[in-house]
């Protein structure tokens, strides 16, 4: 009868499983985890999912100075430094998380004889870093009515149902999105044919975002603009005397040409939004 013999695991194996035997408890204000574990054998092995809130805090900090997909990245590492770093997803609106230095590239549909283009995702590409990520944007498949969308400077989408009146803003790249009040009363005056054209690219709808989170809207480049912040139950109406383009924003005011004269958007506390003549008017 021929005799068995045992081996023993190799030893990596060993390391691995020790690192895995990691005992994890609530604090109070210290830090948010603590790892009680056996010291590893490993040459240079850390246990970072111990680290404090507060430097890992600071961390999360510099990872956000420079790109916010990174700061993801850094949240997703594990759950202790998840909860001691704020979530990107609670508020769209939310500058700390906008998308710096992030493009937005041409969507991938799916063409099919005989049947209309269906929208598969929308694709972002760092400028800086080439980097290039995609995210399925929901509104964009059509299955809810055409929707138009419309980009602010700060990098994030607003999107606009023609069925509904719906406005919603998506920042793409943390997936976090903000519903607004419906266009309807916005529309009050002119022609819905004159808005919302049969293809969706002849739409000329413009977003932005000014300094007090508020998002700033005009269709179709008429007299009006609308203002509105997440939980209002209507829109604001700023009227122009004359016929609206050349929408920007610069050091978080909304500025525009007003015929030939260059106009300010004013917010305040004291009174409603309206539009005055810019103090540095722009040269053209």
């Amino acid at each position: 009868m021929a005799s068995t013999s045992s081996t023993s695991p190799p030893e990596n194996v060993n390391k691995r499983h020790l690192r895995r035997r990691t005992k994890r408890a609530r604090i109070g204000d210290g830090p948010c985890t603590a790892s009680v574990a056996e010291p590893s054998t490993a040459p240079g092995w850390r246990d970072w999912g111990s680290l404090a809130c507060g430097p890992a805090m600071l961390i999360a900090d510099r990872v956000l100075s420079a790109d916010v997909a990174d700061y993801i990245r850094f949240r997703a590492v594990c759950s202790a430094w998840r909860r001691c770093t704020a979530d990107p997803h609670d508020d769209a609106l939310d500058r700390r998380f906008h998308p710096r230095s992030w493009a937005m590239l041409p969507d991938i549909v799916r063409r099919r004889r005989g049947a209309p283009p269906r929208y598969q995702y929308s694709r972002f590409a760092n400028v800086s870093t080439a980097e290039q990520i995609r995210m399925t944007i929901r509104g964009l498949d059509g299955r809810d009515g055409r929707t138009y969308l419309a980009r602010t400077s700060q990098g994030l989408l607003v999107l606009l149902s023609k069925n509904t009146d719906d406005v919603w803003v998506v920042n793409p790249i943390t997936g976090a999105c903000a519903h607004l009040p419906p266009v309807t009363t916005l529309l009050d005056g002119y022609s819905r044919d004159l808005i919302f054209f049969r293809r969706p690219e002849e739409v000329h709808f413009s977003a932005e975002l000014t300094n007090d989170s508020a998002v700033v809207i005009n269709i179709g480049g008429h007299k009006r603009l609308g203002v509105a912040k997440p939980g209002d139950e209507h829109w604001t109406k700023v009227e122009s005397e004359r016929r609206i383009s050349s929408f920007l924003v610069l050091a978080g005011r909304v500025y525009c040409m007003s015929g030939k004269t260059a106009m300010v958007l004013e917010t305040s506390p004291d009174h409603s939004p309206r539009l005055v003549e810019a103090d540095h008017p722009f040269s053209y």
